[in-house]
């Protein structure tokens, strides 16, 4: 426990460790359940993937960095 968790923060805690592998069987059986909307199936897909993988920042090149665009052959001419 740290300095600044109570013991009922760190209970609090514990008890949802306890609860993630249930929780995590149930988004996967949304998303898999043929008979949910395909808006929830697909928002739970994505949320997974965040959690297992990093939500990427928009507009970056997904470490924080800017995103670069480059062109070739005739794009790369007329970009410049």
């Amino acid at each position: 426990m740290t300095d600044q968790q109570t013991p009922v923060t760190a209970d609090a805690g514990k008890l949802l460790e306890a609860g993630a592998a249930a929780a995590a069987q149930v988004l996967l059986s949304l998303m898999q359940d043929s008979q949910q909307k395909s808006e929830l199936r697909v928002k739970v897909a994505e949320s997974i993937l965040d959690r297992v993988y990093g939500k990427t920042l928009e507009g970056t090149g997904g470490d924080g960095s800017a995103a670069v665009i480059r062109f070739e052959g005739e794009l790369e001419a007329w970009s410049r």
